[in-house]
């Protein structure tokens, strides 16, 4: 069975302060590393707006060094996944190789992720720029994302394994030719990234992005999850599992159920995040969850935890843009 590693899509949200976050952290406090104590592996999302510089992953690696095995999987920039300026495309690519490099050397490189938009459908021409996309970055790990049901095409599977691809198993809401849920291997990494059910708000022209990633799943929903999950580590070496649904936390919440549901025990989750998601009492080491029930928790923070729950249609959607 291949390695198994779950965490959350990005660290710099401002609405998980008082429930993620201590409420009047400093402005020095490290939110990834918070993160890190509870999770193996996070994503980046703040490469998808600019390139980080080779100070920020220098950073990043240093802070993590006393964290054997941990490592970040780094969304490309969206100028070559959206944009798709051809007379940009070399530079843009070379620019964040270099900036990806560093993280490879150290070790730290699970993947980086081509997370393409839902209006980029399968056609012979996206699939050509696909595969142009993947032999220009090269050999850096590589995963890709597509929103569509019609790229789960013999054609595009075959390409991703012949160049040693993952393919990118998604959550979103069950709407028109959207990609449905899926366990498929493509190489020795598998992907994962579950981005909620906010149907009501996914397509929504004027939807607040924070919104379509509104989303809290309930533990079949996420039972399931751990089902194709274990059934990717069956195929793989190693299982990249990501939380997207991070309004008010909740792709925190959820990515700890996950990992206790894999993992079959109890973990330690801390009191404010079991107060803010009382549903959390159940996979929490009895003293974490004693502190909350008896109100230390309250004593953390004492604001009411935002209202976060939409109907169960619904999802919701967000890019962090502040990794650091």
């Amino acid at each position: 069975m291949g390695q198994i590693r779950i965490g959350t899509s990005g660290w710099s949200y401002d609405d998980w302060r008082g429930i993620v976050y201590p409420p009047n952290a400093p402005s020095r406090f490290d939110r990834m590393l918070c993160l890190a104590a509870l999770f193996d592996t996070l994503e980046v999302n703040s490469s998808f707006y600019r390139i980080p510089s080779l100070k920020t992953v220098e950073s990043w690696i240093l802070r993590t060094a006393d964290r054997p095995g941990f490592s970040f999987s780094v969304k490309l920039h969206q100028s070559l996944t959206h944009e798709r300026d051809p007379d940009r495309f070399e530079g843009l690519v070379r620019e964040f190789r270099e900036f990806a490099w560093p993280l490879r050397e150290a070790g730290r490189l699970a993947a980086v992720l081509m997370q393409f938009p839902w209006s980029f459908g399968f056609t012979g021409d996206n699939l050509v720029y696909v595969e142009r996309l993947i032999d220009a970055l090269k050999p850096l790990p590589l995963a890709v994302e597509v929103r569509q049901r019609n790229w789960l095409d013999e054609e595009f599977l075959s390409s991703l394994r012949a160049k040693g691809v993952a393919f990118c198993n998604i959550d979103q809401p069950p709407l028109n030719r959207c990609l449905s849920p899926t366990s498929v291997a493509t190489a020795d990494v598998a992907y994962v990234r579950l981005h909620g059910r906010n149907a009501k708000e996914w397509f929504s022209d004027g939807a607040d992005v924070n919104q379509r990633y509104n989303y809290l799943y309930n533990k079949e929903e996420l039972g399931e999850w751990a089902g194709r999950i274990e059934d990717l580590a069956g195929k793989a070496g190693q299982v990249l599992v990501y939380t997207n649904n991070h309004f008010c936390g909740q792709g925190v919440a959820n990515a700890l159920q996950l990992k206790a549901i894999l993992l079959n025990r109890r973990l330690a989750v801390p009191a404010q995040l079991i107060h803010a998601f009382p549903e959390l009492q159940e996979i929490a080491e009895p003293d974490a969850a004693s502190e909350a029930a008896d109100g230390s928790a309250a004593k953390v923070s004492d604001e009411k935890p935002p209202s976060r729950r939409p109907p169960r249609e619904q999802t919701g959607w967000l890019f962090d843009d502040a990794d650091s």
